[in-house]
Order: C-alpha cells, then structure tokens, then sequence
C-alpha cells in the first residue's frame, strides 16, 4: 500500500515528494465503508518507507513524538511530503501539506528502544465467557478491522485482543506488524469503546478522529505473526462535544507500547468531508 511520487527534490539530509494518493488502495473499503479515507497510520508508515531509500534511514521506528492528524486525504488527493533525517538525534521529522493546508506531521525515533523495562504493567483483565465481535462496535470493515475481539468494557475502558496474521495491510517485507502500527490498534479500541456507549445507547456506531498524540513509544519494532497483544484503552477526558484523551496500552510476552491519544468524534462527521478538519481515522 503506497502512494503514486510524482516528483521530488532532494536537499542534504531532507527531500520533498509530491504524492497522489491512488484511488484503489486496499484500506479505502474498510475505512470507512461510507465515505473513503486514508488511515493517519497509513501516513507514518509511508513516511518512513519513503524516506528508507532517499535518506539511508531505517523503515521501522520505536517511538513517535508530536504526532498530528489535521485533514483527512481520500482517493486521488495530492499533498506534498517534506522528509528531514536528524542524524543526531536519530529521527525522522515528516510534514504532508498542500499549500497552506497542514495534513499530518511528526517525529519518528528511527531505532526501537530495545530492552525497556518496566514493573508498570497492564493487568490482565479476565475474558469474558463469550468475547464480543468487534465487528459490530466499529465504524471500519474487511481488512481495515486489525482487532479480534472485545475482552472486557467499563464506562471508562475497553480491553481488547489482537492476534497478529501473518499477513496484513501493514505488515513490512518480512512478514511483521511494524510497532508503529500500534497506534491504529489503541485507537481501534477507542473505537470499540464507543461502540459499545453507542449500543448501550440504542444509538449507530459513529466515526471517530484520531488527531494525535504527543508521545507513542514501543519497546519492540515488530509485533511478529502469532503474537497475542492486549490493547487497553482506558478514558482520562471526555466532553459533551465529543472530544477525548485516552490512555493506551498494548501488551504481550516481551512487548510493551503506550500512548495518549486525542480523539474526536462530532454528532455530525459529513461536514468533515464538505470542508475537512480533522483526519478521520479510528476512535
């Protein structure tokens, strides 16, 4: 899954891609369903898989900082990609603009902090008797659905599962999930969260933006096929207006990602794509 580059100019440690963003790419079924849009973690990844080659950079990264979602992208948008390499710092620090308007932007600590230890762990919830479909609790669809189930649900969590296949629309060259896309993850069980308000609600599943996240860091640059991860999302803010912070947890033997995410979920998304805001993408 990767962008059309209609052109690029290159300066010392950066460069800058002019992109189109093809119309039949495998995520715009699932997400979403009624209204196309590109994933913001598809935005990551296509940074760093653009930058590998141009800039010697690594394809994988451990840890995001400043991470915004500001419009969304939908089939056969163009949108221009500046890419600097810190190599002090060892990081990539990307931008997707279109003139005036800001789409995303970040900083991608290129080497995975291995060998993170820490006693703060998520504690096992036990699985319900039956775990729910998450089908049912989210706005995406086919392929775009990257969680198995919902393990437990609370007015102020959601406890989620994920057994990582060996093959996926994220997955790299070598078969893995980079860590990166943990991020979609956490933010899928946001999604289910509300699901599950909305069902409780007799209410649809709405769609939910995810705007960003100041730090995202994982402790490995892979989760390998097979992997049984538990995604917890656990809500510190939420307001009438449909703004929110959630706290975000993914676990598994040796592996351990946090986050806190911001999301937004309006009463009424269709304006988003009237004259787009927000970068629509999970919770």
């Amino acid at each position: 899954m990767a962008p059309t580059v209609l052109g690029e100019q290159h300066d010392g440690d950066g460069c800058t891609l002019q992109l189109a963003v093809p119309a039949e790419l495998d995520c715009f079924p699932g997400h979403f369903p009624q209204a196309p849009v590109l994933p913001g973690v598809a935005l990551v990844g296509w940074a760093l898989q653009l930058a590998a080659p141009r800039l010697g950079t690594s394809a994988h990264c451990g840890a995001m900082e400043a991470l915004k979602f500001q419009h969304i992208l939908q089939p056969d948008d163009r949108v221009t990609l500046s890419l600097r390499h810190d190599k002090a710092h060892g990081k990539l620090h990307f931008a997707y603009r279109n003139g005036e308007t800001a789409y995303a932007s970040g900083r991608l600590v290129l080497a995975a902090s291995q060998g993170w230890q820490t006693d703060d762990r998520v504690p096992t919830a036990p699985r319900l008797p039956e775990p729910q479909p998450i089908a049912e609790l989210l706005p995406h669809a086919g392929a775009m659905i990257l969680l198995d189930a919902l393990l437990e649900h609370g007015p102020e969590h959601a406890l989620c599962s994920c057994r990582v296949p060996a093959a996926g629309l994220f997955h790299d060259a070598d078969g893995n999930l980079p860590a990166w896309v943990g991020v979609e993850l956490m933010a899928q069980a946001i999604a289910a969260w509300a699901g599950c308000r909305a069902k409780a609600a007799g209410a649809p599943v709405q769609l939910g933006f995810l705007l960003g996240s100041r730090h995202y860091a994982c402790n490995v640059a892979t989760f390998a096929p097979g992997s049984e991860l538990l995604i917890e999302a656990r809500r510190d803010f939420h307001d009438d207006c449909g703004m929110g912070v959630f706290a975000c947890r993914i676990e598994a033997p040796g592996v351990l990602a946090q986050a806190r995410l911001t999301v937004f979920s309006p009463p009424d998304a269709s304006a988003l794509f009237q004259s787009p805001a927000t970068e629509p993408s999970h919770g």
